[in-house]
């Protein structure tokens, strides 16, 4: 039960994980708190950049931790992973504000990453999914959204970078915020519109193609680092 943008109830099993209710909690759950706080949740996750907030939508498998924590080994400093919550000053100029400081991977991309996962947490017991917490403090402070970038897996050898335009822009915001068949059922319809319309008017907006396989990280990472700092 999510009460009024600050309260969540959780009544669980007696046989249920702890690991399965956090996975749902900092998900699902969190996403529609957000809603009810009047904040644009997004399927993303998010790093900081000289340039501002810079974040990787796309949905479940696409890649969004995985360039996260190739990212982060480079120097940037984490935002947040897999839920990106933001808010909008008087100039309803949006800022991705810092989550908690865990990312998951699962465990080929680790591999790539030579990150080791054997003292790690599993996010769910029958799942090769992994909880790896942030080496370093996130800070505390929200950032100006600079860019998103899409993720799209593709059949095709080459990444391809798309700006996107006008309607396809609020499209693209619209595909990637959680809970989104739940906005016009909590009256939430017509300020999430106004909240994409003033996202797309400050931010770059991206559509990425990449490689099904083999995904490789680092080098999609150098295409989008020398994109989002031209």
């Amino acid at each position: 039960m999510v009460e009024g943008g600050q309260k969540i109830t959780i009544a669980p099993e007696k046989t249920a994980a702890e690991t399965r209710i956090r996975l749902f909690l900092l998900g699902t759950a969190a996403s529609l708190l957000l809603h009810q706080r009047g904040l644009l949740p997004l399927h993303a996750s998010g790093i900081r950049t000289p340039k501002g907030a810079v974040l990787f939508a796309g949905h479940s498998g696409y890649g969004k931790s995985t360039l996260l924590a190739t990212f982060v080994a480079r120097g940037y400093g984490m935002l947040t992973d897999d839920l990106a919550a933001i808010s909008f000053d008087e100039a309803e100029r949006p800022y991705v504000h810092p989550s908690y400081p865990h990312l998951k991977l699962w465990a080929d991309s680790a591999k790539k990453l030579n990150k080791p996962t054997e003292s790690l947490s599993r996010i769910r017991p029958e799942l090769a999914k992994f909880s790896v917490p942030a080496e370093l403090p996130l800070a505390k402070d929200p950032l100006p959204l600079h860019a998103v970038y899409a993720l799209t897996p593709q059949n095709e050898p080459e990444v391809r970078l798309e700006q996107l335009h006008d309607a396809r822009k609020f499209n693209l915001l619209l595909d990637h915020t959680w809970q989104k068949m739940a906005l016009k059922r909590m009256g939430r319809h017509v300020a999430h519109f106004k909240q994409a319309v003033a996202t797309s008017n400050y931010a770059k907006i991206v559509r990425v193609y990449r490689p099904d396989e083999p995904f490789q990280p680092h080098a999609l990472a150098d295409r989008l680092e020398a994109d989002f700092l031209s």
